[in-house]
């Protein structure tokens, strides 16, 4: 057995929490690993002076309730997999059918929705439709209907961080077939069933006001302090999958250990991380390197000792809320993961805290804390 990791994580986000100007932050970091005695421990910096959304005094433990943001993508793919069992041979076309969808649109791809090849702009700095789009079904499937050169770029052939993307793909999994459906029910029933099936609480679930005072109090990427009447909403109605989901500590320690095959070997969850693309980025960023992805995950590499380790990772971001997961590749490897970690903060930082964890738990000697942007989903209109 190695070193046990725990007090450099602990000492690490107790590290971050420690601002002049930011004084309400809290953080919860899960890690898994063979080094440490009990295998898996949950821990946690900022519950001294954390605030709830309200600016009153607020508690951090294992069921204390934070927006994950777009880690909510990994929960969409796999919410598609629990109605359909398959990703292949499935039509954006055969889902929706409430209204007319162009031709490029009809034939769009459910894997192409899931593995951020959908041929839709990036949108993760702002969208490039009229906020108002995503805010109701209705909104949203006029402007389908009257849409002719969408998606602008040839599917399944390049990279793109597509928040509207994964919009969709919510909205087939449980269906349109009219103007009328109550798509948000039936996608919070789906999220449920999902959630279920790993042992997660009902803590887990997508985004309502009732929720607000038992939430942390959100900052902004400027360390600037939301104020009390700050509406929490993610993102617009309409982009649920892409980002939608609060979730806690102990939930989301389930959600990792059941990807990393320590629950068992379940289709639901090594199947989405089974087939890896790798894409050149959409234009305009067709100079940026090119993105390893599978189904609502992203593929990278450390070198450790010599060797090339690698691992699978998803962040998320919303106003007032950053979040980070990742773990040991392990499906082809066909025996269960044995590293892996995850990050939740009222703040900005959970990308650099998350990637830094990981390194300390793979054996990369002294790694540093460095600025990591998190992929965010539009705000509310």
């Amino acid at each position: 057995m190695g070193n046990d990791p725990t007090n450099a994580v602990q000492t690490l986000i107790d590290d971050y929490v420690i601002f002049p100007d930011i004084q309400h932050v809290g953080v919860v970091a899960g890690i898994i690993s063979p080094n440490i005695p009990t295998k898996q421990t949950l821990l946690f910096a900022g519950g001294d002076t954390l605030w709830n959304t309200k600016h009153q005094p607020l508690d951090l433990h294992g069921d204390t309730p934070f927006e994950i943001g777009s880690i909510t993508k990994t929960f969409t793919s796999q919410g598609w997999y629990h109605c359909h069992k398959s990703y292949d041979d499935f039509k954006l076309g055969q889902s929706i059918t409430a209204v007319d969808l162009n031709e490029r649109l009809y034939d769009l791809k459910i894997k192409e929705l899931a593995n951020y090849s959908p041929g839709f702009p990036t949108d993760n700095r702002g969208g490039w439709w009229d906020p108002s789009v995503t805010e109701t079904l209705p909104n949203l499937l006029d402007f389908l209907k009257d849409s002719i050169n969408l998606p602008q770029n040839p599917p399944g052939t390049c990279y793109s961080y597509s928040n509207f993307g994964w919009g969709l793909l919510a909205l087939a999994s449980v269906g349109v077939s009219s103007y009328e459906d109550n798509v948000f029910q039936y996608w919070t029933t789906l999220m449920s069933e999902v959630t279920s099936f790993a042992h997660m609480s009902t803590n887990t679930a997508p985004y309502n006001s009732s929720m607000d005072d038992s939430l942390p109090v959100g900052y902004r990427q400027s360390g600037a302090i939301l104020p009390i009447d700050h509406n929490y909403a993610p993102t617009g109605p309409m982009l649920m999958g892409a980002g939608y989901l609060v979730s806690t500590g102990n939930d989301m320690m389930k959600w990792l250990r059941f990807n990393m095959g320590l629950e068992g070997i379940y289709p639901e969850f090594y199947l989405p991380q089974q087939p890896v693309w790798t894409y050149p980025q959409c234009p305009p960023n067709e100079s940026k390197k090119p993105v390893m992805v599978s189904l609502g995950w992203f593929h990278h590499a450390e070198s450790v000792a010599g060797a090339e380790v690698e691992y699978l990772a998803k962040d998320g971001g919303v106003a007032g809320f950053t979040s980070w997961m990742g773990f040991q590749s392990w499906v082809d490897a066909e025996e269960p993961s044995s590293v892996g970690c995850f990050v939740l903060t009222n703040s900005h930082g959970a990308s650099s805290l998350g990637t830094t964890i990981m390194k300390l738990l793979l054996g990369v000697p002294n790694p540093v804390l460095l600025p990591v942007e998190p992929d965010y989903v539009p705000l509310p209109e």
